[in-house]
Parts: structure tokens; C-alpha cells; sequence
């Protein structure tokens, strides 16, 4: 991050093409997707685990937004056509701070990822003639992490009680849930030790 980038676009032509403006354009997104089980209540369990041979349902979450999206003019044909020929066109740009790094995390149905993509294309000025395109991804590495800071050794503590009810209104008691991560900063790659205490000693179900 923060970094130049620099690179090469090769084009072969065999025929005029019906444009002049080379781009790039670097387009970043996330997408998760994970499953949650729910219990069946208690009312329909019975039934439910002889149709389907479980007591809970899977509900599915998902997302995925664009997030960034850059477009950088490369180099410009003179005339209104690209002749034919080989043409190698180097570009070179610095990608902002604060972006994100890629990242990509799958186990099972669950996926998390950060990725990033650079498209070099070409438009055609000429109704039937397709732009002319080619992408590739763009792996963005993590900006290093100042290890003096107090703030990446920091731990996360977070507790919650919850209160369990069955058939919608009948009391069951409460839950009490407690997790620690060791520090609040990760780097990709890196292993996230978390410790979690589950206290159900007040809960009927």
C-alpha cells in the first residue's frame, strides 16, 4: 500500500481497431458468506428431526460490495484507429494508502475475501467491434505493522449475557458468554488466538 505499481501491456493487432485510448481501471471488492444454525423450536422439533434427521435449520448470510474503483488513462493512439502491429505500453501507478489488503479465507461453505483486479482495455468508437480487454488479478500486500505501538498488543474482551427463551416467551434461564483475543491487530496469515467461556449453569436448555 502506497506503493508503485508498474507493468506492461502487450497487444498484438492484426487489423485497425476503432479506438486510440488505452486504460486501466483497478477494481477492489469482499464478499462473505457463512451459515448459521437456528434451532427448531421445541413445538415443531419432534416432527422436523423425523422429516429432516436434525433440530436446526441452516440460514444463509451473504455479501458483496465494490469498494474501490480507479481508472488511469495509459496512453492515447494518434489518428482514430490502432494500427496493426505489436505494441508493448508500460503504465506505472501508486496505489492509495488505506486500502484494504487481499485477503481470502474459505473452510466449508464459509468464505471471506478481499480481492482486487486490474483491467487494461480499449473502446471501440464503432457499434459491432467489442472493446478490446484483458484483466489480471492485483495481489495488494499488508502495510507493515508498527510493533512499538501499544495499540497492536492491545487485547479484546467483550462479554455478553443473553437471555433463552423457548416458544417465543417461556423463560429458560440465561446464557453467559466471554471472549478474549489477544491483541486487536492481525496481519493475513497470521494465526488469531481467541480464548471463549460459556457459563450455562443458569440455563434449562
Amino acid at each position: 500500500q502506497g506503493e508503485e505499481v508498474s507493468g506492461t501491456i502487450n497487444m498484438l493487432i492484426h487489423q485497425p481497431f476503432p479506438g486510440t485510448k488505452v486504460k486501466l481501471k483497478i477494481k477492489g471488492k469482499e464478499k462473505v458468506f457463512w451459515l448459521e444454525r437456528e434451532m427448531v423450536p421445541e413445538y415443531e422439533r419432534e416432527e422436523f428431526i423425523n422429516e429432516f434427521g436434525r433440530d436446526y435449520v441452516l440460514i444463509p448470510h451473504q455479501d458483496k460490495k465494490h469498494f474501490f474503483s480507479y481508472k488511469i488513462p495509459v496512453y492515447e493512439f494518434e489518428g482514430d484507429c490502432i494500427p496493426p502491429g505489436q505494441y508493448q505500453i508500460p503504465f506505472s501507478f501508486v496505489f492509495p494508502t488505506g486500502m484494504p489488503s487481499s485477503f481470502k479465507y474459505k473452510d466449508g461453505e464459509t468464505l471471506a475475501k478481499v480481492a482486487y483486479e486490474v483491467k487494461a482495455y480499449v473502446d471501440s468508437k464503432q457499434d459491432g467491434i467489442a472493446d478490446l480487454k484483458d484483466d489480471e488479478d492485483l495481489n495488494i500486500r499488508p502495510a507493515a505493522r508498527d510493533e512499538s505501538s501499544a495499540e497492536t498488543h492491545q487485547m479484546i474482551y467483550k462479554e455478553q449475557e443473553i437471555d433463552i427463551n423457548s416458544c417465543c416467551c417461556i423463560g429458560k434461564g440465561e446464557s453467559k458468554i466471554k471472549g478474549w483475543f489477544e491483541r486487536a491487530h492481525y496481519l493475513p496469515g497470521e494465526n488469531a488466538q481467541m480464548r471463549c467461556e460459556v457459563n450455562n449453569s443458569d440455563c434449562e436448555v
